[in-house]
């Protein structure tokens, strides 16, 4: 594209593109649970999973040959153990030992923009890179050690996207921090030493009471497979 003799490039970010896409699959998907019985079943099963999805599994499709096993969720959690163990030690070796990451640097040139600037305090990347960590590996946990699933299917696309959304939420993490900029200068005053602002306070009491409610909620909804469901209501 040309302009007044200068020449400008359009870059396609695809991490937008990707957040974009999955709210308007989300939003869709959530819309369409009202109007369920006038969608065709073949879409439908494109979207649902478990109890929901197995009263559709009966019916004859070539969608069931792209369904796998809702078990497979943990797959998820064992991919984002690795990947933020993997984004949490670049953020503290980049932050306080002023190691530079030209991995992430380029992976960021490739999905997302080039002209990528630190908008974000250093502060609140650490805290962030430790609290999804943290979220990830508890929810490893319970994939392993607390969650009784069932013979129940998904389809693969849930698989999918489970993966590239860890995937996309580590590297939406870095897109905007300070130092991982394509840029060649290297600072060495990306701490500023204001940890405790009150967005910060406020983001990780909220994030630790939903941690703890979701850890319990899924206690109790793992409890209800392993006692009955019908002795829940005696």
């Amino acid at each position: 594209m040309f302009l007044e003799g200068k020449q400008f490039k359009m870059e396609f970010n695809y991490l937008h593109f990707m957040w974009i896409f999955y709210s308007f699959v989300v939003t869709f998907s959530g819309v369409n649970v009202l109007f369920v019985k006038n969608i065709p079943s073949i879409l439908v099963r494109f979207y649902t999973f478990g109890k929901t999805h197995k009263s559709f599994s009966k019916q004859n499709s070539v969608v069931k040959w792209f369904e796998i096993p809702k078990r497979w969720f943990s797959h998820f959690y064992v991919f984002a153990v690795a990947h933020f163990f993997f984004i949490t030690g670049t953020v503290f070796l980049r932050y306080f030992l002023n190691v530079p990451s030209p991995f992430f640097v380029q992976l960021l040139n490739l999905v997302g923009s080039s002209k990528r600037e630190g908008t974000v305090s250093a502060e609140s990347v650490v805290i962030l890179s430790i609290l999804l960590f943290l979220q990830v590996c508890r929810r490893c946990y319970e994939c392993f050690f607390v969650s009784v699933y069932s013979d129940a299917k998904m389809n693969i696309s849930h698989y999918i996207v489970g993966l590239t959304f860890y995937f996309g939420v580590g590297l939406s993490l870095l897109h905007d921090a300070p130092g991982f900029e394509n840029t060649n200068e290297n600072s060495t005053n990306y701490i500023s030493g204001r940890w405790l602002t009150f967005p910060h306070f406020m983001g990780v009491v909220l994030f630790l009471l939903a941690f703890n409610l979701q850890f319990k909620t899924h206690k109790a909804l793992a409890s209800l497979r392993k006692t009955g469901f019908f002795f829940l209501f005696t």
